[in-house]
C-alpha cells in the first residue's frame, strides 16, 4: 500500500464508495504488508476502505503478485468480470469499466456519473464519451446522443469507429433504416452494428440473412452491455422453432459474457415454460428479479410461474382448466360454437383464444 500507484488506486475506490455507498459498490482492499505498517498507513492517509491482511495466500490465488495495484471487479456469484492492473491511467480504465457494468445493470444514472468522471480525467479517451452517449440514448435523449456521437466521428481511430457505431443506433431508433444501414456498413469490427443490420433484415422478413448478422456479431468486440445481445437474438430464433436445447446454450453463453443479462435469464425461463418445467422457470425468474427488482417483465414472469406452481398443487382445478382448453381447441378446429347455455345464473369461465399470427418487426 506504500507505492503512489496503489495509494492513487485506493483513493479512487474510496471516493467511489463514498459517493455510492456499500449497497451500490462494496470495496475490499488486500495487502501482504505487515499488519502494523498497514495500520499506520490507513491511519495516516485516512483510509476508510476495509483493508485485509493477506496471510493465507489470497494474492497468489488471484495472481495479484507482480503487478500492483491489481483491481478485480466481481459480479453475481462472485464471478470475476474484469481485471484492472497498475496505477495512473488505469484509474480512468477502472471508472470506464465500472460505467460499462452499470450500463449492464440498467443503472443508467450511476453509469453516466462514472463515464463523466472518466471523460473529465482523460478527454482524449473516446470510450467513456461513447458510454455517456449510450446512457443518454437509454434516457430517451436521442438528439443529445446523436450530437455526442457525431463529435466522436471527428476523432481519429477508435473515436471515429465508436461514433459511427453509436450513430447507427441513433438512426435505427429514429426509424431511418437506410441511414442506419449505411453507417453500420462503415463499421465492420463492432458487435452491435451487426445486431442492427440483423434487426433490419429480420424486420424485412430476411431471417436467414439476419441470422448470419447475429452470428457475426458474436465474433466481434463491443461494450460489456452490448455483447450478450446477439446471443439472445439467436436464442430467440431457435426457441421459436422449438429447438430448446440450442436456445438454452445460447442463453447460457449470453449469461457468460454478461452475468447481469435479465433478458437472457427471462428468455431461458420462457423455454422452461414451453417444456412445462415451471419449477426451473421459477428459479430462473427469481434470479432475474434479484438482479433488478425494478424490472417489470421479470416480476410479471416470476408471478406467473408462482401461480402455475400453485395451480399444479390443485389437481382438480388444473384438470378442469386442461379439459376446458382441450374443448376450446377442438371447437376452434371444427369451427363449432360453444354448447348452449342452460344455466343462466352460474358464471361461465372466461376463455381467451390465442390464434396463430405472423411475426412482424424485430426480435425483442
Amino acid at each position: 500500500p506504500f507505492s503512489k500507484a496503489s495509494e492513487a488506486s485506493l483513493s479512487t475506490l474510496q471516493d467511489l464508495r463514498t459517493k455510492y455507498g456499500d449497497d451500490q459498490l462494496f470495496v475490499l482492499a488486500i495487502s501482504k504488508s505487515p499488519r502494523s505498517k498497514v495500520a499506520e498507513f490507513v491511519s495516516q492517509k485516512g483510509i476508510k476502505v476495509e483493508v485485509l491482511i493477506d496471510d493465507a495466500g489470497v494474492s497468489k490465488l488471484y495472481g495479484a503478485e507482480f503487478v500492483l495495484p491489481t483491481t478485480y471487479i466481481l459480479g453475481p456469484d462472485l464471478k470475476i468480470l474484469d481485471i484492472v492492473q497498475g496505477g495512473g491511467e488505469s484509474g480512468v480504465k477502472l471508472l470506464t469499466t465500472l460505467a460499462e457494468r452499470e450500463m449492464e445493470r440498467k443503472r443508467i444514472s450511476i453509469a453516466k456519473k462514472l463515464a463523466e468522471e472518466a471523460s473529465a480525467s482523460a478527454k482524449n479517451d473516446p470510450k467513456p464519451r461513447a458510454i455517456l452517449a449510450y446512457a443518454k440514448l437509454k434516457e430517451g435523449k436521442i438528439d443529445e446522443a446523436e450530437n455526442d456521437f457525431k463529435m466522436l466521428t471527428r476523432l481519429p481511430g477508435e473515436g471515429q469507429v465508436l461514433g459511427k457505431e453509436g450513430l447507427a443506433h441513433v438512426y435505427w431508433l429514429k426509424g431511418d433504416k437506410k441511414k442506419a444501414w449505411e453507417v453500420a456498413n462503415d463499421v465492420t469490427d463492432r458487435s452491435s452494428v451487426h445486431v442492427i443490420k440483423g434487426d433490419i433484415l429480420y424486420s424485412e422478413g430476411k431471417k436467414d440473412a439476419a441470422l448470419n448478422e447475429y452470428s457475426s456479431a458474436t465474433k466481434k468486440k463491443g461494450f460489456a452491455f452490448q455483447v450478450a445481445t446477439p446471443y439472445n437474438k439467436l436464442g430467440r430464433v431457435y426457441a421459436k422453432n422449438d429447438n430448446f436445447d440450442r436456445a438454452g446454450k445460447l442463453y447460457e453463453k449470453a449469461l457468460e459474457v454478461d452475468p447481469y443479462s435479465i433478458e437472457a435469464l427471462s428468455n431461458k425461463g420462457v423455454i422452461y415454460e414451453k417444456q412445462g418445467k415451471w419449477g426451473k422457470a421459477h428459479k430462473v425468474y427469481k434470479k432475474a428479479y434479484k438482479l433488478n427488482p425494478r424490472d417489470e417483465i421479470s416480476l410479471m414472469l416470476l408471478k406467473r410461474a408462482e401461480e402455475m406452481l400453485e395451480l399444479a398443487k390443485d389437481a382438480k382445478r388444473a384438470e378442469r382448466i386442461d379439459r376446458l382448453v382441450k374443448e376450446l381447441v377442438k371447437r376452434y378446429k371444427e369451427n363449432k360454437a360453444s354448447q348452449k347455455v342452460v344455466d343462466e345464473w352460474t358464471s361461465r369461465p372466461l376463455v381467451l383464444a390465442f390464434l396463430a399470427v405472423d411475426e412482424k418487426g424485430i426480435l425483442t
